[in-house]
C-alpha cells in the first residue's frame, strides 16, 4: 500500500479550527444548560416533596442547585469538547505527517 492509497483528511486552517472551538463551546454552554435546569427541577421537587420545605425554600433550593450545578456542567461539558477538538486536529496533523513521510509510519 503506498502512500498515495491512504486517504488522509486535510488539517483544518486556523479559521476552521477557531469556528470549531466556538461550535464547541456552543455545545457546551447549551448541555449545561440542560443539566442546570434538570438539577434545579429535580432539587425542587426533592425539597418540596421529600423533605417538606415551604414555598420559599424549594423556591431558594431550585435555584441554588440549578445555578451551581448548571455552572459545573457548563465548564465540563466545555472543557471535553474543546479538548476533542484539540484531539481531532491533533490527529489529522499526525496522520497528515505520516502521509508525506511514510518511512516513519509504524508497522
Amino acid at each position: 500500500m503506498s502512500s498515495e492509497d491512504v486517504a488522509v483528511k486535510p488539517v483544518p486552517t486556523e479559521e476552521q479550527f477557531n469556528d470549531a472551538i466556538a461550535r464547541a463551546k456552543e455545545a457546551g454552554q447549551r448541555d449545561g444548560l440542560f443539566a442546570g435546569l434538570a438539577s434545579a427541577l429535580t432539587s425542587s421537587v426533592i425539597g418540596g416533596q421529600l423533605m417538606g420545605f415551604n414555598r420559599n425554600k424549594t423556591i431558594f433550593c431550585g435555584l441554588a442547585t440549578g445555578i451551581i450545578s448548571g455552572y459545573l456542567f457548563t465548564q465540563a461539558f466545555k472543557d471535553t469538547e474543546v479538548a476533542r477538538v484539540h484531539a481531532e486536529r491533533a490527529k489529522r496533523s499526525r496522520e497528515s505527517v505520516e502521509a508525506m513521510l511514510p518511512s516513519f509510519r509504524s508497522k
